[in-house]
């Protein structure tokens, strides 16, 4: 069973950039929850030469509305260059409720 719950706190949010990120600077992944708010996280970088990004989400807050939410990769470089990603929907459930 794949699915994303609301309050899930083991769980990790990772994204393939498609880019070369080498020498990126700054480097977040952004959302859009199912009420419009928006937001972002500090990320690590997995693979610099393939784009590969990710964030632990640990606290039970980070993911606390269900419905569609939107995500996406930013990078920022050391020259000022910003390369944002393809945003991807993906569906949080509540527990216990069948989909």
């Amino acid at each position: 069973m794949n699915a994303i719950y609301v309050g899930q706190s083991a769980l990790r949010m990772r994204l393939l950039l498609g880019i070369d990120i080498i020498g990126a600077q700054e480097v977040l992944i952004k959302y859009t929850k199912p009420s419009g708010e928006t937001g972002e996280w500090n990320a690590e970088v997995e693979s610099d030469s393939e784009g590969i990004i990710y964030y632990d989400l640990l606290e039970p807050s980070d993911l606390d509305e269900a419905g569609d939410w939107v995500f996406w990769g930013s990078v920022q470089f050391e020259d000022g260059r910003i390369a944002p990603s393809r945003a991807i929907v993906v569906m949080v459930r509540t527990e216990g409720i069948p989909f």
